[in-house]
């Protein structure tokens, strides 16, 4: 009896996220360990004034979405080169864009060029993410966890302050 089960082709071990900040776009590519834990590969990070157009001009300036769209087709070829399809992408902005006059048509532009619709961080998400790293931080830093730990995240229109006590 033959098996007649067609074969499939396993999906790359390495995943991207690319995410749209106040002031650059980041790439990070990694891998998942046996515990589910992201471990990074490649990260590449490229400024871009977001924040500066927008606090300016109350928009995102037509230089500036080029720029996005240029980094972006530049991520997604170092994505070519790993092997990573589209389809383990995730794509992340800053809840800075929220504020620009243009933002659907910056999003948009990113969707068309990354084949891959962003995502928002809102402000509860991004705090929870500073949240994660900090705890990660002493986690891997024993003497920190241990006594008092002040975190600040410093963001282009908030700030956020978290405060640990023997690491809680």
């Amino acid at each position: 009896m033959s098996d007649t089960t067609p074969a499939t082709t396993a999906p790359p071990p390495e995943h991207a996220v690319i995410y749209v900040g106040a002031a650059s776009v980041s790439l990070v590519i990694g891998r998942q360990d046996d515990k589910g834990q992201f471990n990074p590969v490649e990260s590449l990070d490229r400024p871009l004034p977001v924040a500066r157009d927008i606090f300016r001009t109350s928009s995102i300036s037509r230089a500036t979405v080029d720029q996005a769209a240029a980094i972006l087709r530049d991520y997604l070829q170092t994505m070519r080169e790993y092997g990573i399809p589209s389809s383990q992408l995730r794509l992340f902005t800053s809840n800075i864009l929220s504020e620009a006059s243009n933002h659907e048509i910056f999003l948009n532009r990113l969707q068309v060029h990354s084949g891959v619709a962003p995502s928002l961080i809102d402000d509860g998400n991004m705090t929870r993410l500073v949240y994660q790293i900090a705890q990660r931080l002493l986690l891997k830093n024993p003497m920190l966890a241990k006594g008092s730990t002040f975190v600040s995240h410093i963001g282009p229109g908030n700030t956020r302050a978290i405060y640990f006590q023997q690491g809680r």
